[in-house]
């Protein structure tokens, strides 16, 4: 079980934000999957999206067990032909458009934040790893 320090970050800017937790060097993911089980975490993430429309990636909707119960999960892919039970496709110019609406939440991976980070559809004014870390065990 991972044991260090990580950081909860969100943004805001228009309507939409941005949550992600990182590790001290800015990670967000190993191998596909979150390296850490934090419950705490856990908790934070689904009481900050949930009833909201959540903006994902292809490779975060695939990492996940199912779709995230109580939110509208969006995936943002390439592959026209990629379809799971409880996710919705979309393409940028939809994303761009939705990212002016209340209650939409980035969720990952690198390609998405990097893409609202740019895009300039949440506020990239903090970089990730200069927030104050919390110790989690």
């Amino acid at each position: 079980m991972f044991q260090g320090r990580v950081s909860m970050h969100q943004w805001r800017c228009n309507m939409s934000s941005l949550i992600v937790c990182t590790d001290l060097r800015g990670g967000i993911g190993w191998h596909g999957k979150l390296p850490w089980v934090i419950p705490e975490e856990m908790r934070i993430f689904r009481e900050y999206t949930f009833g909201k429309t959540l903006i994902m990636g292809r490779k975060t909707a695939d990492s996940l067990r199912g779709a995230l119960v109580g939110r509208e999960n969006l995936v943002l892919t390439r592959d026209v032909n990629w379809s799971r039970a409880g996710f919705s496709t979309i393409n940028e110019s939809r994303m761009l458009e939705l990212a002016q609406l209340e209650n939409v939440v980035f969720i990952g991976g690198e390609e998405i934040y990097k893409l609202a980070l740019s895009g300039g559809l949440v506020d990239r004014e903090t970089p990730f790893g200069s927030w104050a870390y919390r110790d989690w065990e």
